[in-house]
């Protein structure tokens, strides 16, 4: 049976996700991301009132984006703790409109949950099968809600430029 060696597993996974969050990567550059395309350095970008737009009536903002990405990585930072419970996913798109207050608290919070879960990355000493899952649920889940974001955020742009007009 194969194995991946765990310092290498680690390193590209840490890599990875730090790229996504932050936006570094290596030394030589990024793998997949624009310089200053990260999740951290966007939601920097975006004020109270932008997060709380949706482009559609029923369709969900920036901060529902960011209060989803928040919980599910603390959902799966309690699955790689072998910490398995049951939640309400409903739940997590709650949040659609943000005061300037409760946006800092909420990036806030989810740079948080980005460092436990980095710290659990580190701590993990035998990848199994459902932690790698995990892992790669957190790089991919959050790519895409980036994603999301980054063309909500163009959308948003520009129809705030046409209104000016």
């Amino acid at each position: 049976m194969k194995t991946i060696n765990r310092d290498d597993f680690l390193k590209s996974m840490l890599a990875l996700v730090k790229e996504t969050f932050e936006g570094t990567s290596t030394d030589f550059g990024t793998m997949y991301l624009d310089k200053d395309t990260s999740l951290l350095i966007t939601l920097e970008t975006v004020t109270a009132v932008t997060a709380s737009k949706a482009l559609t009536d029923d369709g969900m903002t920036i901060a529902a984006h960011c209060e989803h990405l928040r919980f599910y990585i603390d959902f799966l930072n309690n699955y790689l703790n072998e910490n398995f419970e049951i939640v309400d996913w409903k739940e997590s798109w709650g949040t659609r409109t943000v005061t300037k207050k409760e946006w800092n608290v909420l990036r806030g919070k989810l740079h948080k949950a980005y460092q436990a879960v980095l710290d659990t990355f580190t701590d993990v000493e035998d990848w199994t099968d459902h932690k790698i899952s995990g892992a790669l649920g957190i790089l991919t889940h959050t790519a895409y809600h980036l994603s999301a974001i980054r063309q909500m955020q163009k959308m948003l742009k520009k129809d705030a430029v046409i209104l000016e007009v």
